[in-house]
């Protein structure tokens, strides 16, 4: 994989996935019509989660080593990083969970009260696996662990890095079946994939050219990744093991779609605007899809949302990052 390209990218991968993602919330709320290629398309687009997930692996130990967090400290590491997502994060999501409190929840006042400090906090999802927001407390964890993460990779020889994998893959697994863990199988599902990124960032990054015949292996394998998992998701099954199984498949797809990526093509300026604001604009189109399918107007819109929301979702979240910006200034973060 040609990691200095792929930085180079980053920003437009960030911005075709934000948009990908709201394709596949929308995918998830419409009832549309079965068009092959196009629906395996939009029926997978929670990748996107896995794509943000292998990047900010990789960024984060490319940060850290340039840094050196390991030998001054991780204060200013963990002061930066949660910085940048609980602030956008309070931003919308106080507003948020205020209006699901006093419009989608009956009870008494403290009763209400109560259960906005326990979404607003994430002890919903931990608890109960249910979240509008669960990918801000996806990342936090992860954040939170990656300087143990980054230890161990640093540490562990080529050998090893496989059954670290492996390990991680079966406690995905395993999450399914766990007390209170199996509530968010959708995140630790994901924790591979971060780990990959982790030790794409911590190895030798000496880029290789890939080969015409080589290109053409790739892209039949994610091809046929692409059918497989996409036929998985169209079952709608809930079983969870399936589920778990097939966010799996995510983790091979992320990493052969990205090193294709990163070996041609460049960034692409709209995308790259994008994803500059990329967290805003997941924020943002959730919590307002959410409250349209209360009030009943995601089927009065219809197909017509997937115009509607990625603009209304991408002006709202341009004045969040203002907004962000400001307050980080403010309190001098």
């Amino acid at each position: 994989m040609n990691v200095e390209q792929l930085l180079k990218k980053r920003n437009t991968i960030y911005g075709i996935c934000a948009l990908w993602i709201i394709f596949f919330h929308l995918y998830r709320q419409l009832a549309c019509p079965n068009i092959p290629i196009v629906t395996n398309f939009l029926c997978i687009g929670n990748m996107g989660v896995d794509v943000f997930f292998f990047l900010s692996g990789l960024c984060l130990s490319l940060s850290a080593v340039k840094h050196k967090y390991s030998v001054v400290g991780w204060k200013a590491y963990f002061k930066r990083r949660l910085s940048r997502v609980l602030i956008p994060y309070l931003c919308v999501g106080i507003p948020y969970y205020l209006w699901s409190a006093f419009f989608e929840r009956t009870g008494s006042l403290p009763h209400r009260l109560l259960r906005f400090l326990a979404d607003l906090s994430s002890a919903t999802f931990w608890l109960r696996g249910m979240s509008t927001t669960w990918y801000v407390f996806g990342i936090i964890i992860f954040y939170l662990l990656f300087p143990l993460l980054f230890t161990i990779v640093s540490s562990t020889g080529r050998k090893q890095l496989a059954f670290l994998i492996t390990g991680m893959a079966c406690f995905a697994v395993l999450s399914a079946y766990l007390p209170v863990i199996k509530n968010s199988i959708v995140l630790w599902s994901r924790l591979p994939v971060f780990t990959l990124g982790i030790i794409l960032g911590t190895r030798d990054r000496t880029s290789y050219a890939l080969s015409r015949s080589t290109r053409i292996c790739l892209l039949v394998v994610l091809l046929l990744l692409f059918w497989l998992t996409s036929s998985m998701a169209l079952t709608n099954t809930q079983n969870k093991i399936f589920i778990v199984c097939r966010l799996l498949l995510f983790a091979p797809m992320t990493v052969l779609l990205l090193t294709l990526v990163s070996d041609f093509g460049n960034g692409l300026r709209f995308f790259e605007l994008l994803g500059t604001i990329s967290l805003e604009i997941y924020l943002v189109h959730i919590t307002i899809l959410h409250p349209l399918a209360y009030w009943g107007y995601v089927e009065r819109f219809n197909n017509r949302l997937y115009l509607i929301l990625p603009f209304v979702s991408v002006a709202i979240a341009w004045l969040v990052k203002q907004l962000s910006d400001i307050t980080r200034r403010i309190i001098h973060l």
